[in-house]
């Protein structure tokens, strides 16, 4: 049995792209055996994560040609702490920015097939996340720029091909594929929460390092003198423009500029050696050790320590969510959190966050399920233990939410998973059946039906 989040059970792969779901496909069978099928896709992702950090330090020897530059690549890449807390979830953004970053790569090098690869890598990139548009774009932009246009059809011809093509024969298989991705076609812009992003760019010393390596190089954009440099500032400013468009919706998080974050790296190490002069020799050490000490260390360290809690966790959770599967069994459940709507065929509510995006953008009926829910239809509503929401918009639909505390009392708490039983029916067999598997209830009398919880309604309205 494996938890349910990564499993081609998952029904939200195909809403972002086919790449992700055959990641989730191929991260499910890498690893056969139950315990261990958790642990497998995180390891995938971390190596993802490398490969970024591998391509930004190789991008970075290509444009710095120092001996030191590779390796103060590895030491700046690896240094974005606000990367960390993404780099075990499986997930496109680093195997798309790896393909970008390899897109650059072979653009800079000299060969008749390399605009060629470069088209692939970019065409990749758009089949991981449909928002990776910056390596496409900014290669057209280079190559036309400098009337490569034989260069420019190889490209273009074959990030068209592996795009395009790759998603038209996928839609074969999933013809639901297309209308899941254009499903927030109408979204609710939430500028904020872009400020609040650029701030945590902002704090990456890397970051500033960077726009302190570009800025006296900005004239290049116009002339051009430095191709190979003109090309990376390009795909830097496209891709965060996509970023601070594309984050402007409310579901976005920072994960849409760790592109430009990483495509920057080059940049960064030409900041950091020139603070390596005879009048500063010092200085490149100091900030060197500073990075290392206070981001790429505590980020080292915090993936170790995931990584470890997941191997010592992961059977004690996969036997909780098979103890609670068996007990759920055969039950009306209605459910806003996905890893228990899994456990049921049938379920009401796939993905409550988009349920709710869509509720607030197109109006989408909830009429059935708010009358059941008067009806007490289900035999058990599971939310999570509070009201939980991301950039304004919640995580359950406030309509919902008001029939569910209208006609449901919270119950036990299992983690994460707040249960609510029907109001005023006697007690149920259910009951007991989640205490037994560790459910928590509080003020339970002996032989008595146990009302209390230590969150009270009022927290979770």
């Amino acid at each position: 049995m494996l938890y349910p989040s990564i499993g081609p059970g998952n029904p939200t792969p195909t809403l972002y792209s086919p790449m992700l779901y055959l990641m989730h496909l191929a991260a499910w069978s890498a690893t056969p055996t139950s315990d261990n099928r958790y642990l497998g896709p995180r390891l995938v992702e971390l190596l993802w994560y490398f490969a970024c950090i591998y391509a930004a330090a190789v991008l970075t020897h290509r444009l710095v040609r120092v001996k030191s530059a590779f390796w103060l690549g590895i030491l700046l890449a690896a240094s974005y702490s606000v990367v960390i807390f993404w780099v075990l979830q499986l997930r496109s953004d680093f195997p798309a920015i790896a393909c970008s970053l390899l897109a650059l790569i072979f653009l800079t090098k000299q060969g008749r097939r390399s605009p060629f690869y470069a088209g692939i890598c970019a065409g990749l990139a758009l089949q991981f996340k449909i928002v990776f548009v910056a390596a496409a774009v900014s290669g057209c932009i280079w190559l036309c720029i400098h009337k490569r246009w034989r260069d420019l059809v190889k490209f273009a011809a074959a990030a068209a091909v592996v795009s395009v093509g790759l998603y038209a024969a996928f839609a074969k298989h999933e013809p639901e594929m297309l209308t899941q991705i254009l499903m927030m076609r109408k979204s609710v812009r939430h500028p904020s929460g872009v400020v609040v992003f650029l701030r945590q760019l902002i704090a990456e010393p890397g970051f500033v390092l960077a726009v302190a390596g570009m800025l006296p190089m900005a004239s290049l954009l116009l002339t051009g003198r430095r191709r190979h440099v003109q090309l990376v500032m390009i795909f830097v400013i496209i891709s965060l423009a996509a970023g601070t468009v594309g984050s402007l919706q409310a579901g976005a998080s920072i994960n849409y500029f760790y592109e430009a974050l990483f495509a920057a790296t080059p940049f960064a190490v030409l900041a950091l050696l020139r603070l390596q002069t005879p009048r500063s020799g010092t200085a490149g050490l100091v900030v060197g050790l500073l990075l290392l000490t206070t981001h790429l260390l505590p980020g080292v360290a915090m993936t170790f320590r995931q990584l470890r809690s997941t191997a010592s966790d992961i059977k004690s959770r996969n036997r909780e969510y098979e103890e609670l599967r068996v007990v759920l069994g055969g039950t009306r459940i209605l459910s806003s959190i996905p890893d228990i709507t899994a456990l049921r065929p049938d379920p009401a509510i796939v993905d409550p966050y988009l349920l709710s995006y869509l509720s607030m953008t197109q109006g989408a009926d909830l009429s059935l399920m708010i009358t059941r829910l008067n009806l007490k239809y289900y035999d058990v509503v599971v939310t999570q233990p509070a009201d939980y929401s991301w950039r304004g918009i919640p995580q359950l639909v406030p309509s919902l939410r008001t029939a569910i505390v209208g006609n449901y009392i919270p119950y036990c708490l299992l983690r994460d998973s707040l249960f609510h039983m029907p109001d005023g029916s006697p007690s149920l067999p259910l009951e007991a059946k989640l205490r037994s598997i560790g459910c928590e209830v509080t003020q339970c009398g002996p032989g008595s039906r146990c009302p209390g919880l230590a969150i009270s309604i009022e927290a979770f309205r």
